[in-house]
């Protein structure tokens, strides 16, 4: 038995489309399968971007990378994340605790953060950009 296409010129771009889907399906599933399991692991970038923060609990949002990418503050501080990019960014906690709706140039999420711990995150437009935000205890 014989199996004939009607429109044969159809398959070509439903199976492009098929595979980029896989791709970044299977893409999205390594990066999570490794980002909320190994934060140990988890390599920070050494360089900021060149846009600074306007104070020491800002991060900026600048050539697809968060700077500072790490900060310490005490419980209770709210940071605040500002996109300075032409393109659309996100903070997405790896716990999945929180995330901000998608931020445009010039827009700002900001989150307060009340217990102590580490709290690791990354855009959820581009996986590859990670922060930390460490919250020590108020007197500490």
């Amino acid at each position: 038995m014989t199996f004939k296409v009607k429109y044969p010129m159809l398959m070509i771009p439903a199976c492009i489309m098929a595979a980029a889907l896989g791709m970044a399906v299977a893409a999205e599933h390594a990066a999570s399968a490794q980002a909320p399991h190994q934060m140990h692991d988890m390599v920070m970038p050494v360089s900021a971007p060149t846009g600074t923060p306007v104070n020491a609990n800002a991060v900026a949002i600048q050539n697809f990378a968060f700077g500072p990418n790490a900060i310490t503050v005490a419980a209770g501080t709210t940071v605040t994340w500002t996109n300075q990019d032409n393109e659309p960014h996100s903070v997405v906690m790896v716990d999945q605790s929180f995330r901000s709706t998608p931020m445009d140039t010039g827009d700002h999420f900001s989150h307060t953060f009340a217990t102590p711990g580490q709290y690791r995150y990354f855009c959820g437009f581009h996986p590859q950009m990670l922060g930390l935000v460490i919250v020590r205890p108020r007197n500490g």
